[in-house]
């Protein structure tokens, strides 16, 4: 039997002394963990689109955070800059435009927040200093400069802006991006800080003018069992502003499904935004799947369906919107006697069925949406009333990070009672992420209410429930929705070969379908080599950019197919431009890792120097000697390939052999690898 709770757990709908609501969301980006969405057909892509964001049918995201494309490796790849240098400007590059733009369509009211991984090198100054802070007005107005594309251009006010994603944030900076940002029209948009651990709270303490900046805290896999009272003493919102890094399965659900909840019952988080928002990248980068929704099969259309942690999210953002309020601890918001926690959240508004409980409007929190603050304060009844319940074990709550300590959870039947009774009927949906059967986002239709206000919920480890007055939710499902008769995408994992791309027909500075860049920036550009149209793809970045991971420690690189091909021949035609140095190279690979640390490699020079190698050079052409395999001078001499002319590289791996040409001379034949 199921051990019943010791006494009611009561919920007042007047208790205005929780904090504002400030939603929960996705991130697209750190880095290109979108690359392969664009390339979807358009159909698949809408309903991949419409699961994350439209209201009241899957994920329906209350906020989107993107990446501010830096020109770095920044996870599973680069993401373009707007600015390769300080007089190039470009609002064409790049994807997060148009996904701020998709998100915006299905939802006018989805919150929007940028975020720099990396910078372009320029950013550091003319003695290229390596900090985004060295040059405040320049780094201020880079980023002004982003945002002006996304309003001007694809008709996007951004509400936040972060500093610098896990690495730093400064005073001085601060300050001066807060001053340009109200200078140049953007007085609106709220700055972050640090997208990164709590040592800002700190900083922001010792700082009156800093603080004053600053209108949310930040903080990255945020701890529920630690100290965040110097953060809290700052009176401003706190966010858990990158969350999760977990699988797209039911443990992630899990881990998802706890911490939207106990963030705010044990610390009063007020957002929390899970990274990423759609796994859209190659098979064997970073993190693979670390995501909310995966979507890695452009050339079929197929992409995962029914998948947990959308469900796990739509518990709380299909009943709920920024600017709600959660009730205070003990009034509708706490932890369960058995494990697992609860919170209530209520819309702004009253109806007519005004309880006699007396409230307290005693939030001393700044909200991060002033205009959403529309607590009704005592005596009131709000017009929506939301309860969210979770109940995870042990072995299925932790996130990728951080630890957890131990802790024991059991089933219990659960009774909350009402000090008023809601008019509306109370809505109820069900998931359990640890039964034998898994159950996802299911309707159980109302729940009875009895005459002295109680209802009682069956709380199993595993399940999450929600119960509202809101009847708008539904699990959307694009199942049979073809009126042409057309069939779903079939699951075509394996990338399709043969493949050819020549580049043609793309609008200048847009990415090539299917290709992921890692080092460097590569776009569709014309030639300049060619009297007669050619769209070819050219690497971008002009010096080292301030980076965020590895900032560049081997030579540009971006890939296409998957890393299981073996056995396989690729071709490239390719010119090295005028001045191109005779000890640089141009490369072909196969069977590389994403920093093309591994795998097999074919480089030549214009001195006519060869080397087939394990990984590829290192920025400026260096080698380690144990993964050479072997190295020589191309032969006859008038095949090297000369700059400024056209020349075709080609490698074949099968098995353990590999051949190389330039042209149509065989650099090496059947080398053992």
């Amino acid at each position: 039997p199921i051990s019943p709770n010791s006494s009611p757990i009561s919920i007042s709908r007047s208790d205005l002394s929780g904090r504002v609501f400030d939603g929960l969301g996705g991130l697209s980006g750190g880095g290109a963990t979108s690359v392969l969405l664009p390339d979807y057909p358009a159909r698949e892509r809408g309903e991949i689109l419409d699961l994350l964001f439209k209201p009241s049918f899957g994920a329906s995201l209350h906020m989107l955070k993107v990446e501010i494309g830096g020109d770095s490796q920044s996870t599973d790849g680069t993401e373009s800059s707007h600015m390769h240098a300080p007089d190039d400007l470009d609002y064409t590059r790049g994807y997060e435009w148009w996904l701020l733009k998709e998100a915006k369509k299905r939802n006018p009211g989805i919150k929007t927040y940028g975020l720099p991984w990396a910078f372009p090198g320029w950013v550091g100054g003319p003695e290229q200093s390596g900090s985004p802070f060295t040059h405040p007005n320049l780094t201020s107005t880079y980023i002004v400069k982003w945002l002006e594309g996304a309003r001007d251009v694809y008709d996007v006010d951004v509400d936040y802006i972060g500093i610098w994603n896990e690495r730093a944030s400064d005073a001085a900076y601060a300050k001066a991006l807060r001053k340009t940002l109200d200078g140049a029209g953007f007085r609106h948009t709220r700055l972050v800080a640090k997208d990164g651990d709590k040592s800002i709270c700190d900083d922001m303490a010792k700082d009156a003018e800093y603080a004053a900046a600053i209108d949310v805290v930040g903080l990255h896999y945020p701890s529920d069992f630690d100290d965040y009272s110097v953060c809290h003493a700052l009176n401003k919102p706190i966010w858990a502003s990158e969350e999760s890094s977990s699988y797209d399965d039911l443990n992630g659900a899990a881990c998802w499904g706890r911490v939207v909840t106990s963030h705010y019952v044990l610390n009063q988080m007020t957002a929390s935004i899970m990274w990423n928002l759609v796994g859209s990248y190659m098979h064997g980068t970073n993190w693979y799947a670390s995501s909310l929704l995966t979507a890695v099969q452009p050339w079929s259309g197929y992409y995962e369906k029914d998948m947990p942690v959308v469900w796990a999210t739509a518990h709380v953002t299909q009943f709920t919107q920024p600017g709600w309020r959660y009730l205070g601890t003990g009034a509708g918001t706490g932890e369960l006697e058995h494990g697992g926690y609860y919170a209530s959240f209520v819309s702004p508004g009253s109806d007519s069925d005004a309880g006699s409980d007396a409230g307290s409007d005693a939030s001393s929190d700044v909200d991060a949406d002033a205009d959403s603050d529309q607590g009704t304060g005592a005596g009131t009844d709000p017009a929506e009333y939301t309860l969210n319940v979770v109940k995870i074990s042990r072995d299925h709550a932790p996130c990728t990070r951080p630890g957890l300590p131990d802790f024991d959870t059991a089933d219990e039947s659960v009774t909350f009672q009402f000090k008023t009774v809601p008019t509306k009927p109370l809505q109820v949906w069900y998931s359990n992420f640890e039964a034998e059967t898994p159950v996802l986002f299911e309707h159980q239709g109302t729940v009875d209410v009895a005459a002295d206000g109680t209802f009682t919920l069956n709380v199993t480890v595993g399940s999450m429930y929600t119960v509202s007055t809101v009847a708008t939710a539904t699990k959307g499902s694009f199942a049979g929705a073809y009126s042409d008769g057309s069939a779903p995408a079939k699951n075509t994992p394996a990338f399709p070969l043969p493949y050819a791309e020549s580049f043609e027909g793309y609008p200048l500075s847009s990415e090539a379908k299917y290709w992921a860049d890692q080092i460097g920036a590569f776009e569709i550009h014309n030639s300049t080599l060619d009297t007669v149209p050619n769209m070819v793809l050219r690497q971008m970045v002009p010096e080292k950019p301030i980076g965020w991971s590895d900032h560049g420690s081997n030579g540009p690189v971006t890939l296409i197919g998957m890393r299981e091909f073996q056995d396989v021949t690729a071709t490239v035609r390719f010119a090295l431009p005028f001045g191109f140095p005779a000890n640089r190279s141009v490369c072909i690979g196969n069977r590389l890792d994403q920093m093309w640390n591994d795998g097999i490699a074919f480089c030549v020079s214009p001195n006519g120097n060869y080397v087939l190698s394990v990984g590829g050079p290192k920025l400026g052409g260096a080698y380690d000697p144990a993964n050479v395999i072997q190295k020589g001078v191309i032969s006859p001499k008038g095949n090297f390939p000369t700059p400024n002319e056209w020349h075709t590289l080609e490698l074949t791996t099968v098995g353990k052999q590999a051949t190389g040409l330039l042209d149509d001379t065989p650099a090496f034949s059947n080398v053992a690898i």
